[in-house]
């Protein structure tokens, strides 16, 4: 009996270590990564070239998804939450569309699709097209649709200090309180 209560006490904290691991927080902090970041260089819906180091001197929130996926687009309305609350600061907020490069079930949008979704959403901030190409770099040689939606944000050096991937009911809570960290440095 008492053999069995200390396996299970064991498996118990085995578990809270593992789960403690992959959810960011301590104390109900978000800690901080520090990871270099690839050269992030796409075109937007209306034809401009976007590259991640123009950036430079601003904490930068890099948003992907996809319209075929729920979890995506509920995130696109925390981006215009995110857009609202930092768009008078050094902060620049980007989504990147990964509709072409998935095989995820159903017709991936055109641009022109694209874009009358995102008006129709009154999404004011830049919409990049990552093709097959930019999307194996930036997620390393990984399927886009393993990894959205996901969310990037980096600091004043271009340094990745914050992802997540997933729906999280904290993410924007997460980034918001990342993106005051930066701020204050």
């Amino acid at each position: 009996m008492k053999k069995a209560i200390w396996v299970l006490a064991l498996v118990a904290l085995a578990l809270a270590v593992y789960y403690s691991r992959g959810n960011n927080r301590t104390r109900g902090e978000v800690n901080l990564i520090d990871e270099g970041s690839g050269p992030l260089r796409l075109r937007s819906l209306d034809g401009h070239n976007y590259y991640l180091e123009d950036y430079q001197g601003k904490v930068v929130v890099v948003e992907i998804w996809d319209t075929r996926q729920k979890e995506c687009v509920a995130f696109l309305e925390r981006v215009k939450e995110l857009d609202q609350i930092y768009q008078k600061r050094d902060v620049v907020i980007l989504t990147a569309n990964v509709d072409g490069t998935s095989c995820l079930s159903g017709q991936p949008m055109s641009p022109v699709g694209l874009l009358e979704y995102v008006r129709e959403r009154g999404l004011k901030v830049p919409v990049l097209l990552m093709d097959v190409q930019s999307s194996v770099d930036f997620f390393s040689g990984n399927r886009p649709e393993d990894w959205v939606p996901h969310v990037r944000v980096y600091d004043r050096n271009l340094r990745v200090r914050y992802k997540c991937t997933g729906e999280s009911p904290t993410a924007l809570q997460d980034v918001e309180s990342v993106i005051n960290r930066l701020l204050e440095q």
